[in-house]
């Protein structure tokens, strides 16, 4: 009788031990260990104003603008076309700011749960097509997001 209850005690601390490694690993608690590859990778911060932008996925043509789809994962309205846009070099903070260009008919007003695309346009001959860089985007409200792009790449369900 003994040993079953201490198999079924044995069984609950580590079932109880995996579901505790699922979640840290889930929602990136052990900080360099949080692998995020550049497509399906949640951009980062703002979620103290319930700001949650997912980047579904992105096209980087050589000479072609940045088409990016976004997804609003939070509870707040994204207004992207407001935002600002930066492409930055890994090695450096010299960012580059793009320009929207052609981007969906409700992305200034971005419900949760919504998908958008846009297209950022960037006036700089110096990209390195395969190297990669930060692209950042900066809300009207404040909300900071960055994700690895490679220039002459794509990657995600584009």
């Amino acid at each position: 009788m003994r040993t079953k209850i201490v198999v079924a005690v044995v069984l609950v601390v580590v079932i109880s031990a995996s579901i505790a490694t699922l979640y840290v690993l889930s929602m990136g608690i052990i900080g360099p260990y949080n692998s995020c590859l550049p497509a399906f990778c949640s951009m980062q911060s703002g979620m103290q104003d319930g700001q949650y932008l997912i980047f579904a996925s992105y096209n980087f043509p050589v000479d072609g603008p940045l088409t990016v789809n976004f997804i609003n994962g939070g509870a707040a309205v994204e207004n992207l076309a407001g935002a600002q846009y930066f492409v930055c070099p890994q090695d450096s903070s010299s960012c580059v700011q793009g320009t929207l260009g052609n981007a969906c008919s409700n992305a200034s007003h971005l419900a949760p749960e919504a998908s958008c695309q846009v297209a950022i346009t960037l006036s700089v001959t110096s990209l390195v097509s395969g190297a990669s860089y930060t692209f950042k985007v900066i809300t009207p409200t404040g909300g900071v997001f960055h994700v690895l792009v490679n220039y002459g790449g794509y990657g995600g369900n584009a």
